[in-house]
């Protein structure tokens, strides 16, 4: 019994760890509406195409609220680059949103949509 669990023990941490690590496409996906970090991009490059700024920069705020429910699930099976990378994105848009910037927002949009998708590979 002792020798069985010997190997159990260590056996099951390590399967436990590697299920975490592998699970980003799964924690990535919204529990709830608030958390769609894709549909508030989505939007938001809608708005920045049609011109409304205010319905913009809402949707930056919700959006920012999506990133920051979803990135305590994301912290153990992404890299800590690919998150501070998007922080920054994020608030490069807010700059380009600020200044009414369309080419640069889209710009930063498109890479936040790249770096969301890619964040589970």
């Amino acid at each position: 019994m002792r020798r069985f669990l010997f190997y159990l023990v260590p056996s099951t941490i390590l399967m436990l760890s590697i299920a975490i690590m592998l699970s980003g496409s799964f924690l990535k996906k919204p529990w709830v509406k608030e958390e769609d970090f894709a549909l508030y991009l989505e939007r938001m490059i809608e708005n920045i195409k049609g011109g409304s700024w205010e319905e913009a920069s809402i949707n930056l705020k919700k959006l920012k609220t999506a990133w920051k429910k979803v990135l305590p699930r994301l912290q153990f099976s992404i890299e800590r680059d690919e998150a501070i990378e998007i922080d920054v994105n994020l608030a490069r848009l807010q700059g380009f949103l600020s200044g009414k910037d369309r080419p640069a927002a889209l710009a930063e949009l498109y890479e936040v949509y790249e770096r969301w998708n890619n964040l589970s590979e």
